[in-house]
């Protein structure tokens, strides 16, 4: 695995743990860590529950994006090459015109001599 993936991919791991902290902060004001007071109610265990379904959701959309990234590139590539080929067309009707024209001057010059 290249370095740029790895970077990439802990880029996306430290995102998702971000959203999963304001999460647990929206959700949860006391602290995060289990609690052994007997007065105070423990962490819920729907809470582990929302953290994997966030961090899943998380890596759809970056999965998501880059597919889309991916085919707007390939689209980009595309429309790049129709252009150049376009243009190739375009100046291969221009020679063509221009040798016509240089044929036909020299052919006015041979009668006319």
């Amino acid at each position: 695995m290249d370095t740029r993936r790895m970077i990439l991919r802990g880029r996306d791991f430290r995102d998702a743990m971000a959203d999963l902290r304001f999460l647990r902060a929206a959700l949860l004001p006391e602290p995060e860590e289990l609690s052994t007071d007997p007065w105070r109610p423990p962490t819920p265990p729907w809470l582990h529950l929302l953290d994997d379904l966030s961090l899943c959701t998380h890596r759809n959309q970056v999965a998501l994006d880059r597919r889309h990234q991916r085919s707007r590139l390939q689209k980009q590539t595309e429309a790049a090459g129709r252009a150049v080929k376009l243009r190739r067309v375009a100046r291969r009707r221009a020679t063509a015109e221009w040798r016509r024209a240089r044929q036909q001057d020299r052919d006015l010059v041979r009668r006319i001599a």
